[in-house]
């Protein structure tokens, strides 16, 4: 069993926060909440962050979180956790990548797609599409398979 490094982060009093519906500094804060955030490792130890997470009071958005650039909106886990599993997730399984992590598989697919999709700059647009094509290979003298789906009559990777 590893180590876990528990950090508590506090919010600066005073301090204006942004708006997630509008981005505008918003000093009124409507309430707030205790969430346990997971980060990547310190060495060998897990990290996980216990932090404070405020709704503010927008006054032309109403209750919103707050804005935060290292933390998505209802995400539980860092933005650079979700980055370097997402990396990690391109040359090796979900599986090992959960097992390194100590994540769930789930959320280690769910941030793999996230992923795909910032790389893709959104969904993949399949309008129009009739006719497809596989193609699967092998890696690493046959101990992984990559598959890869074609769209034949305009010669597209899907």
């Amino acid at each position: 069993m590893q180590p876990w490094c528990v950090i508590r982060l506090e919010p600066l009093r005073g301090h204006p926060r942004g708006c997630s519906g509008c981005g505008r500094p918003v000093t009124a804060i409507h309430d707030r909440e205790e969430r346990r955030i997971r980060d990547l490792p310190l060495f060998e130890h897990r990290v996980e962050l216990i932090v404070l997470r405020l709704r503010v009071a927008c006054p032309g958005y109403g209750p919103r979180l707050e804005w935060l650039a290292w933390l998505a909106l209802y995400a539980r886990v860092t933005r650079r956790l979700a980055e370097s599993v997402a990396h990690l997730c391109q040359v090796a399984a979900v599986l090992h990548v959960a097992r390194l992590f100590d994540l769930d598989w789930k959320t280690v697919k769910e941030l793999d797609k996230a992923g795909l999709e910032r790389r893709l700059e959104g969904p993949l647009d399949l309008k129009g599409i009739e006719v497809i094509a596989l193609d699967e290979f092998a890696l690493h003298q046959g101990h992984r398979c990559a598959t890869v789906i074609v769209e034949p009559t305009r010669k597209r990777v899907l």
